[in-house]
């Protein structure tokens, strides 16, 4: 007579944590860097960046059509752009040199799109029960886009202590909804393929693309705004 088998074991809420951490230090520590040294190190990490990305958007879509390759590419050169941009905004000091306040805004949407991914992958592994589109990303839940939400508000705020309240939520609020919905374009695409992951480069993330999404909309966007409002 069989014994029945025992049903597998649940795993554990916070499984793969370290390895999402480690596998993410390299790759932050090479990316301030080059932030604070500029120059020729900056553009090099970036068209590294925007080079890799590029290569993984096309495996990911091999076997689609030329409009949504064109789009993701469009998309992924647009955020690199924004981003050398925004690096390299400098503002005229009235009793000194130019000041690079480029890599401040950059190193608050870093921080800003940060705080968004970590508060809404704890919170959702927390309190998440309602999702938020099962069908393109079935891990992601309201619960978390909130703590996603309050995460970007919370650095806007100590990134731009000098602007008013009316305009601070408002602008977290839309880094979370940009980065969000630069993720789950990302996560459609990926579910069309039939993958998990963009790649493999990050151990515990995936491919570069998948930790880079959070900037296709986001940058180009930053960018943007900056450019009218200091013109």
């Amino acid at each position: 007579m069989e014994t029945p088998s025992s049903p597998p074991a649940a795993k554990p809420r916070w499984s793969g944590l370290r390895t999402r951490v480690l596998g993410i230090l390299p790759l932050l520590v090479v990316a301030v860097v080059s932030i604070v040294y500029g120059g020729w190190l900056f553009m090099g990490f970036i068209t590294a960046c925007g080079l890799i990305m590029l290569s993984e958007w096309y495996n990911l879509t091999r076997k689609e059509g030329v409009a949504l390759k064109l789009v993701g590419m469009l998309l992924i050169i647009a955020a690199c752009i924004g981003i050398v941009w925004l690096e390299a905004l400098t503002a005229q000091d009235e009793y000194g040199p130019p000041v690079k306040v480029g890599r401040y805004l950059l190193f608050y949407l870093i921080c800003a799109i940060a705080a968004t991914d970590i508060l809404a992958y704890f919170t959702g592994k927390r309190f998440g029960k309602h999702k938020l589109a099962p069908v393109i990303s079935p891990n992601k839940t309201w619960e978390g886009l909130m703590g996603g939400i309050v995460g970007a508000i919370a650095m806007t705020m100590v990134f731009m202590p000098a602007l008013p309240l009316y305009i601070q939520v408002p602008l977290g609020l839309s880094v979370t909804i940009l980065a969000q919905s630069g993720d789950l374009f990302e996560s459609a695409v990926k579910r069309k393929a039939g993958v998990k992951d963009s790649g493999t480069l990050i151990p515990g993330h995936g491919g570069l693309l998948d930790r880079f999404d959070g900037y296709l909309l986001t940058a180009p966007v930053f960018a943007l705004l900056i450019y009218t409002f200091a013109s």
